[in-house]
């Protein structure tokens, strides 16, 4: 129930606090703090191998041994249990005082939550969490922030009658704000990042990326050539990168032959997986062998512009039209195909992470495949 998977989300983000302050060299705390500090390692609570754990507490009755009695708090048993460890660490809170500031992060969502109702009410149990420690952090004067990353889209149907008013402490990244050129932020981000090992790196673009890129009739500046091939993530843009690192030799500028290698390569080796590792499961029934079907129905399309019908009629006999929808759909959610519109006389396609309508999915309209998907299979462009 939702009570319960927020009372386990604050258990787990508070151990997470317990475990950054226990390693603060200027902490002052009550002695009974360090004690609990190392109960809990023992008890393999913080600096532990959480996924094995996890799996131990869902499947026994878990109990605990905590010094609290010079905490003032008074137990019926000197043994508690996960969650009531966690409202023993609200109150030892209470006592701790640092200067420095900590932080706490929560990512990889995305892998994790699918369309299952458990999932669904953990995911709003956790925001509920968030809210819960970060406002008792406060009130105890902490510079101590829990931050989770999670899609847009996601947090907007959040089963949370609450998640509306979480929303001004929240930060909205959109990396598609100044455009898919030179322009954008990803550059600057990829640039200091590179600056950390290679101090020499001052501007990534200028230094390395001035010549254009060249195919057929089509001509691409190197920064937008790159992008397009990316969904404007810093995790696509580090991989791509790291690709034209293998391709490019020494320090000059990039060739447009490599900048044409590298984004093959990257296509290939690790943009067709970052897509479909999205869509395992989605479908509950021999899942595999559907998503394998349906990949290859997109792999052998005449265009990269398609229809529903195209896709659907490729597999007669092999998935349903719910299966298939909820397949596209969850294609268009990560990012692997957009939805062709049309305004006026102009014809433009809404990516998720670069929508010009702000349209959301539909069946009615033409589908394109991601840059990166045309490479990596050689579908063609028309």
């Amino acid at each position: 129930g939702g009570s319960r998977a927020q009372s386990a989300w604050e258990f787990l983000l508070l151990l997470r606090v317990v475990e950054s302050l226990s390693k603060d060299e200027g902490l002052s705390a009550a002695p009974e703090f360090g004690r609990i500090c190392s109960d809990l390692k023992k008890a393999g609570l913080i600096n532990a191998d959480w996924k094995t754990k996890v799996v131990e507490w869902s499947k026994i009755s878990a109990t605990f041994n905590l010094p609290v009695a010079g905490l003032g708090i008074e137990l019926t048993s000197t043994k508690v249990g996960p969650l009531e460890v966690g409202t023993i660490l609200k109150q030892v809170l209470g006592s701790v005082r640092s200067s420095s500031q900590h932080v706490i992060a929560l990512d990889g969502l995305d892998s994790f939550f699918f369309e299952s109702d458990d999932q669904w009410t953990s995911l709003a149990g956790l925001m509920h969490a968030l809210d819960s420690v970060n406002r008792l952090l406060r009130s105890y004067g902490l510079r101590i922030s829990i931050v989770v990353a999670v899609r847009s889209d996601i947090f907007d149907v959040i089963p949370n009658a609450e998640s509306n008013k979480l929303k001004p402490h929240a930060i909205h990244l959109d990396w598609s704000a100044l455009g898919i050129g030179a322009k954008n932020a990803l550059w600057k981000l990829v640039t200091e990042k590179a600056a950390v090992s290679k101090p020499e790196v001052k501007d990534i673009i200028r230094q390395y990326m001035s010549n254009a890129v060249i195919i057929g009739r089509a001509t691409w500046e190197m920064p937008e050539f790159f992008l397009d091939s990316t969904r404007l993530l810093p995790r696509d843009l580090v991989a791509l990168l790291g690709h034209l690192q293998q391709t490019h030799p020494g320090s000059a500028q990039v060739s447009p032959e490599h900048a044409i290698q590298a984004v093959r390569r990257y296509a290939e080796e690790y943009f067709v997986g970052e897509i479909f590792n999205n869509l395992a499961g989605i479908l509950p029934d021999r899942s595999a062998r559907k998503v394998s079907s349906f990949r290859d129905a997109l792999r052998t399309l005449p265009s990269r512009i398609f229809t529903f019908e195209d896709v659907q009629s490729e597999l007669a006999g092999e998935l349903e039209i719910f299966e298939t929808k909820a397949l596209l759909k969850q294609m268009f959610e990560v990012g692997g195909i957009g939805i062709r519109n049309q305004r006026a006389s102009a014809e433009y396609t809404d990516f998720v992470f670069r929508k010009i309508s702000q349209a959301g999915f539909t069946l009615r309209h033409k589908f394109m495949l991601h840059d990166a998907l045309t490479r990596a299979w050689n579908v063609p462009w028309q």
